[in-house]
């Protein structure tokens, strides 16, 4: 999960959405009506484990419950205290990386971002398919639609056009444009809005061609204002017949999950009967996402619609990447590893089973004195190594 920050931030992110009533019955209401007695079912992400148990009292005979976080911790103890431990089996791992015993009938998974695609779920259920799951498996959620609507200025804006204002004197304009290409998870407020919502075509988790993602919607403006940016939501069809579904619109009632800003570098004035046509992508499993917008209107009496502006803003741009770390990531660099690195593959190579993690910890710091003030400092990069790549 994103959230994995510190334990007290965590627990507390995972409270937060087991109290949204909304979430858990709509998912509870899902897993009763897929889930057939005997099925082995693969929990992508369980957190906190609310999905597996549902899993299990719906007749699983297997859960297979995957969460790369330290979450996964509390999620045994919920699991033994409530009776399910002989059925779920907790896997501390990224999907990507996980090899089950045997092929699941179902997939549950709830790596549902703000912006609906913005967790992953695209590419995580995708190798899930190619890997995990039977030809004929169910997955919870079917389908997805993203909703996008233009956005007055008003209460909109403040996040990108305060950086023009100096502090003690100081000019920080230079991060403005940084400020235009980052999402912001919000709660929207739909008095700010310039016209209806418009909505995706379905994205069916069901048949996932490629983990990269780009739909084109178009939004009229039903009245004047100053086009600022797109807010953003997701509805999920959660069953195949259609008859549960969640979203986190506005004016819904699951509160556990905010909306999304896109906001534009500069607004754009706009008029009733003008179209925004806005292309949404989502690339590089997801981290990257790109908002482009058209606006035109009526052009005088033949009525031909005449372009008058655009806009196109990238995640990438916000990310603040310095241009040595952008080379670094170009096909033609040739890198060398640094001397951080020449310590890790030392103590990785280091991992045979014959010696302690103390031992390695001292061999380490002798070896690199310049990387580590003591053995305290090594013992404790060579525990990080062993947690992710140990065993």
């Amino acid at each position: 999960m994103y959230f994995d920050k510190t334990p007290g931030f965590t627990l507390e992110y995972h409270r937060s959405m087991l109290a949204d009533s909304a979430r858990v019955d709509a998912f509870r209401r899902a897993i009763f009506e897929t889930v057939k007695p005997g099925d082995v079912v693969l929990d992508l992400g369980t957190g906190t484990g609310l999905l597996a148990y549902f899993s299990c009292q719906a007749g699983a005979a297997r859960v297979y419950a995957i969460e790369a976080g330290h979450i996964m911790e509390a999620a045994r103890l919920v699991c033994a205290t409530n009776g399910f431990a002989d059925r779920v089996t907790f896997i501390n791992e990224r999907s990507t990386k996980v090899e089950l015993p045997e092929l699941a009938d179902v997939l549950v998974t709830e790596t549902i971002g703000n912006l609906g695609l913005d967790e992953n779920i695209l590419c995580f259920a995708m190798d899930a398919q190619r890997r995990l799951l039977k030809k004929d498996a169910r997955v919870i959620p079917a389908a997805m639609n993203l909703h996008l609507v233009p956005l007055d200025a008003r209460q909109n804006f403040d996040s990108v056009e305060d950086w023009s204002a100096p502090v003690a004197g100081l000019d920080f304009s230079a991060v403005r444009s940084i400020a235009a290409n980052n999402p912001q998870w919000v709660r929207l407020d739909p008095a700010t809005f310039l016209g209806p919502a418009a909505q995706s075509v379905e994205i069916s988790l069901m048949d996932i061609a490629s983990g990269n993602f780009k739909t084109v919607m178009t939004c009229s403006i039903d009245k004047p204002g100053s086009l600022c940016g797109l807010g953003g939501w997701f509805s999920a069809r959660l069953t195949s017949s259609g008859t549960i579904a969640i979203d986190n619109a506005p004016d819904g009632n699951a509160d556990s999950w905010m909306q999304t800003r896109l906001p534009f570098a500069t607004p754009i004035a706009v008029l009733p009967g003008d179209v925004v046509e806005a292309s949404l992508k989502f690339a590089a499993n997801a981290s990257v996402i790109q908002w482009r917008v058209t606006c035109s209107r009526n052009d005088g009496a033949d009525k031909q619609r005449a372009e008058f502006a655009r806009c196109n803003q990238s995640s990438f741009l916000g990310q603040m990447l310095s241009v040595a770390a952008l080379r670094r990531h170009m096909e033609s660099s040739t890198p060398q590893l640094s001397t951080q690195g020449l310590a890790d593959r030392f103590v990785l190579g280091l991992f045979d089973g014959s010696k302690t993690l103390g031992e390695i910890g001292r061999m380490v710091t002798e070896r690199f004195p310049s990387e580590f003030r003591d053995e305290t400092s090594a013992l404790t990069r060579v525990q990080m190594l062993s947690r992710q790549y140990g065993r």
